[in-house]
């Protein structure tokens, strides 16, 4: 016996029918060498869905090394280079706060 497809829908967009998804990244902690692939296997689901835009809050961060540093700005360079920005809220750490500034993906920029 084959299922009943009665609860499937279909529906088609008509014009001017739009959704926009924007998609926000917590991340809290320290952004380490240890712990830089699960902040990019986030970034790499956030793009795939992608949004018009993504938004990056550090504010949770405690910690940012090298490795950390690079794959922020990997992200941002990424998320550029797919037409899908990438926008950090800084931390109260300098160097997060040089990097949004650097990129100009900080809340303050345009």
């Amino acid at each position: 016996m084959t299922p009943s497809n009665a609860h499937e829908t279909e529906h088609s967009a008509t014009p001017g029918e739009v959704l926009d998804i924007d998609l926000s990244l917590h991340l809290s902690g320290r952004l380490v060498a240890a712990t830089v692939g699960k902040f990019e296997k986030a970034v790499r689901v956030a793009l795939r869905v992608a949004p018009p835009e993504i938004v990056v809050d550090l504010t949770g961060i405690d910690f940012v090394d090298p490795a950390g540093q690079t794959a922020l700005l990997k992200a941002h360079l990424r998320g550029r280079q797919r037409g899908h920005p990438i926008r950090f809220v800084p931390a109260e750490h300098e160097m997060v706060r040089q990097l949004a500034a650097v990129t100009r993906t900080d809340e303050t920029s345009d």
